[in-house]
């Protein structure tokens, strides 16, 4: 699967949201923040099996040949779901935990111009914004993760 110029900038975006050592590949450590940043505590074992699938040459580094090779093979709704999460990360810039309302719809529309105005509305609403507009990371991914696998994203 080849990539279209703008999804391979995003994704190109999302390693490096990964990548944060900025060091040009994906390692343990990093699948590891990653996680804690989902609220989840993986075992080294997985996180070990994920490096190896996309790393060819078992050096314990995913490149991004090798993690593009990767994302060409996921699945449609999982590449939406990093795009979206490291999406989300670039736009926290203080690495708050939240980023505004206003972000959000943005974010989208620059995704999906043509994404419906009311079920942003209402996505937007599932992810419970504060009275100040702000949306916690958690409630994000929670959102995120239930509209995919009902297959309400593109």
């Amino acid at each position: 699967m080849q990539f279209e110029p703008d999804e391979e900038r995003r994704l190109k975006d999302v390693f490096d949201n990964i990548d944060t050592g900025h060091k040009g590949y994906i390692t343990h450590d990093d699948l590891k923040s990653l996680c804690e940043d989902f609220g989840r505590e993986v075992p080294d074992e997985k996180l070990k099996e994920l490096i190896s699938k996309a790393d060819p040459t078992n050096s314990g580094k995913v490149t991004w040949e090798n993690f593009k090779t990767g994302m060409s093979i996921a699945i449609p709704k999982l590449i939406v779901a990093i795009i979206f999460i490291g999406a989300f990360r670039k736009l926290d810039k203080a690495n708050t935990g939240f980023i505004q309302k206003a972000d959000l719809e943005k974010l989208v529309m620059e995704h999906k111009p043509d994404f419906d105005k009311a079920r942003l509305a209402a996505v937007i609403a599932d992810t419970q914004p504060g009275p100040d507009g702000k949306i916690a990371f958690k409630n994000f991914v929670t959102v995120l993760a239930a509209k995919l696998k009902a297959a309400q994203l593109p």
